[in-house]
């Protein structure tokens, strides 16, 4: 990749790079794809986004290129300003697995107020901020989505266990009024 430009903005920097993408147009025009990275100074300078451009850029005399800032998607936009971080999740009391199988739906899971990683298929991992000592209040938005494999959904949630072994707190497969916000409590030990 070779450096082209800076772009600056207040509190925000960005980096742009160029890179030959050994593609050719009708024409024969070499092609090439460009790299972001936006930086913002809190209390120094932090990589805040990233991003690839999408489409290759032509270059006219087979040497130079054109980069536009209308190509950067909104996260790596030079606005000028620094979001403020996210807030910190408490230390989990115990740490826990979700596991979801949702396909023909998008399973959209909250534990204890934290939105997990939306899935429209599978997906397995960490549920973010574990679970709490004693109550956990887990809600779970189930929406239709159109698609070709359509099967009954089954998400759980398993506590790890100090033995590397899991208990199973949650495990929801509905056979029928499946779409909609499902909320449950559930008690950790």
């Amino acid at each position: 990749m070779e450096f082209t430009r800076v772009i600056e903005k207040g509190d925000n920097a960005g980096l742009v790079y160029v890179r030959d993408s050994e593609k050719k147009d009708a024409h024969g025009t070499p092609k090439v794809t460009f790299t972001a990275i936006k930086f913002v100074n809190e209390s120094g300078w932090k990589v805040d986004a990233t991003m690839n451009c999408d489409k290759p850029m032509y270059r006219p005399d087979g040497c130079k290129t054109q980069f536009y800032l209308s190509d950067l998607r909104p996260a790596c936009v030079m606005d000028g300003k620094v979001k403020p971080a996210p807030a910190l999740v408490q230390k989990p009391y115990s740490t826990a697995l979700l596991d979801v199988f949702s396909y023909g739906y998008q399973a959209q899971v909250m534990v204890n107020g934290i939105p997990q990683k939306p899935v429209t298929a599978s997906w397995s991992g960490v549920v973010i901020g574990g679970l709490c000592k004693d109550e956990n209040k887990i809600s779970i938005k189930m929406t239709k989505v159109d698609t070709a494999k359509q099967s009954v959904p089954k998400i759980r949630i398993r506590q790890l266990l100090n033995d590397r072994t899991t208990r199973e707190v949650l495990k929801f497969a509905p056979q029928k009024n499946i779409e909609g916000v499902h909320t449950f409590t559930v008690s950790v030990r």
